[in-house]
């Protein structure tokens, strides 16, 4: 049986914001030789509920259905051997924190819970979404290019704090705080590195800004001392 393969999207050849939903289709990478190409790479990234899923149970965040450590970090080991930079976007859910400790964890994996779905909703370019810890989420881009991420961190913001979510009895507002990372091709820092960096920028932007920050390489690597901050 001969199997369907996406083709890869490039920023250069489509908007980040318009391309296909990757819930709905299977992304691949290509490695990138002089000789004939081998078969690609191909890692779903599917609604758990989608029968096509080869994703195992644990990849898979139970609260919000995205990716949980375990598949991000199968997705990026992909993308490293492919040959293609990437970039993170921790994307800080501000004031759950605070939810949680004065209304327990139900109410606040709901708001979790909501945001992701309308991240699912309007992520585009992105090859993969995940949780990154209780409070946060995570998108991970096959760019590296900073004006992208702007162009991404300003949908999602208006997208997903369009409106407060709903708990019984009030409601939750939605602000974020995002941090970006772009990985260049060829990077070998650990994912948990990755992740501390893009979380930090985030906790030096403000409401609604995206902070960007430098790839801190393995540890005992000279990390960067410079975090640029952009407004999206």
């Amino acid at each position: 049986m001969t199997r369907r393969v996406e083709p890869i999207l490039r920023p250069a050849e489509c908007d980040p914001m318009t391309a296909p939903n990757p819930l709905h289709q299977v992304p691949t990478f290509t490695t990138k030789s002089a000789t004939p190409e081998p078969a690609p790479i191909s890692l779903r990234v599917m609604d758990p509920a989608d029968p096509r899923s080869d994703v195992p149970e644990p990849a898979l965040d139970p609260t919000t259905g995205l990716w949980s450590s375990a598949g991000l970090e199968r997705f990026l080991r992909a993308a490293r051997h492919a040959g293609e930079g990437v970039a993170l976007l921790h994307i800080a859910l501000d004031g759950v924190g605070a939810l949680r400790a004065r209304a327990g964890d139900g109410a606040a994996d709901a708001v979790v819970r909501a945001v992701g779905t309308r991240l699912r909703e309007v992520v585009r370019a992105a090859e993969a979404m995940g949780r990154a810890g209780p409070d946060a989420l995570i998108v991970v881009l096959r760019t590296t290019s900073v004006e992208d991420g702007r162009r991404v961190c300003a949908r999602l913001g208006r997208h997903m704090t369009r409106a407060p979510v709903p708990l019984n009895p009030s409601v939750q507002p939605v602000a974020l705080s995002m941090g970006f990372v772009g990985i260049v091709a060829g990077s070998r820092t650990p994912l948990s590195r990755l992740r501390a960096a893009a979380a930090d920028a985030a906790r030096g932007a403000a409401d609604g800004e995206m902070a960007v920050a430098a790839d801190p390489g393995p540890a005992g690597a000279q990390a960067s001392a410079n975090t640029m901050r952009s407004r999206p």
